[in-house]
């Protein structure tokens, strides 16, 4: 695997305690093979506004393809991770250089799709966002702020300014933003952000980018897992009804801390029941993967509590876990609604990318995003790809080809 001595090895400009500012930088550990085989990749640390005052530290990877930059510089890729977990050891750049994370191990979903980018002429810097990364790189104890709109949009802006202050003229400045789920959800609260940020880079020059399955209409699409929950237990099927529970009350719970953490009071006693609540105080290092499952492990021992042949002795929808009420009170919905994205006009041009048997973000949901980015005049185009799941459609032939051909449009001067 190809390495590279973690001294210095980009023209960073001095640390000047600006936003955007690179704090670290040195060269990963490990990549996944895919990208070592046409990038070198460098972990960095680097300077943003934090989401409740004041300065922070934020981590991520940079990735630089392998060949000599051409004239104008490399156009630049950030590219947004979708949900990991709460704690700050679940940022991605912790569990590839470790290979760490219990669902991934060797692999990182994003491995493929980065490594076509960096062979294409791209350069890739991949945020972990605000709270996620190493405390030994100067990220704060304070935890990720997870669906902030502000965070999500701040930390990449702020990756893509760091990423050009250490490349200099390596990188032309132009740039756009890929990500998938919580990272679409980014991709977006990037651009929102960009006349807000108080010091903005003015070598960047954005172009717009790609969500992928971005996570959107969050309180519309908990009560209607609730209602699959309601209406798998009238029909006496239990089984369909612990997917969604593990879904509502692990999601939940990672809305509640992360909403507290960037400053909102909601109060865990009054969210969720008994059963969750042992949960929010006792998961409080797991990453979201393993918490899903753990819940619905949980709900399952909850149903069958008692089986006699094939009867049922706890109806799903009396599991002890998150308040249907809670989620709907407004102390809740406002702190949620207060982070939706696609509700003001965005500058660039965009492609939506989106699966029609994805469980996690419904495309009646993204559809949805997609017509109120249209009312507010933001250019947007769609691609709905049928059959394809959550993940799936990060694979599917038809959506890579339709994505390359968007970025040769935003960086055609590049050409």
């Amino acid at each position: 695997m190809h390495s590279r001595a973690s001294e210095k090895p980009l023209p960073v400009s001095r640390d000047q305690g600006r936003d955007g500012d690179l704090v670290t930088i040195r060269s990963l550990r490990r990549q996944p093979p895919a990208i070592a085989e046409v990038a070198d990749g460098y972990l960095i640390a680097y300077r943003m506004p934090a989401i409740r005052g004041g300065q922070t530290v934020a981590t991520g990877m940079l990735f630089v393809p392998r060949r000599a930059a051409p004239k104008r510089g490399f156009p630049l890729i950030a590219y947004c991770h979708g949900t990991t977990g709460w704690a700050a050891h679940w940022a991605p750049s912790i569990y590839v250089e470790n290979a760490s994370h219990p669902r991934y191990k060797s692999h990182w979903e994003y491995a493929a799709p980065i490594a076509a980018l960096l062979a294409a002429g791209h350069v890739v810097v991949a945020p972990d966002y605000e709270g996620l990364g190493d405390p030994a790189l100067g990220v704060p104890a304070a935890r990720n702020t997870y669906f902030s709109s502000r965070g999500e949009g701040r930390s990449v802006y702020f990756a893509a300014a760091a990423a050009k202050r250490g490349l200099g003229d390596a990188a032309s400045g132009a740039w756009a933003a890929i990500g998938h789920s919580q990272g679409g959800r980014a991709v977006i609260a990037a651009a929102e952000q960009l006349s807000q940020v108080q010091s903005p880079e003015p070598a960047l020059d954005f172009r717009g980018g790609i969500p992928i399955a971005p996570a959107t209409s969050t309180i519309a699409r908990l009560n209607e897992r609730w209602a699959a929950i309601e209406s798998a237990s009238a029909n006496y099927d239990p089984d369909g009804a612990l997917f969604y529970l593990g879904l509502i009350n692990s999601y939940s719970i990672l809305f509640v801390k992360a909403l507290n953490a960037a400053g909102h009071g909601i109060d865990p006693e009054l969210m969720f029941r008994e059963r969750a609540l042992r949960f929010f105080h006792e998961r409080d290092q797991i990453d979201q993967w393993s918490l899903i499952g753990e819940m619905m492990e949980d709900a399952s021992l909850y149903v069958y509590c008692d089986v006699a042949g094939n009867q049922v002795y706890n109806s799903p929808t009396s599991y002890p876990g998150v308040r249907i009420e809670a989620i709907n009170s407004p102390a809740f919905r406002d702190a949620m609604e207060t982070n939706e994205i696609g509700r003001v006009y965005v500058p660039g041009e965009y492609l939506i990318v989106q699966g029609t048997t994805d469980l996690y973000t419904p495309e009646p949901w993204c559809c949805k995003l997609v017509n109120a980015m249209l009312a507010q005049g933001t250019s947007v185009r769609y691609s709905v790809q049928v059959g394809a799941d959550h993940y799936g459609v990060l694979q599917s032939p038809a959506a890579q080809t339709i994505m390359h051909e968007h970025l040769c449009r935003l960086f055609s001067d590049h050409s």
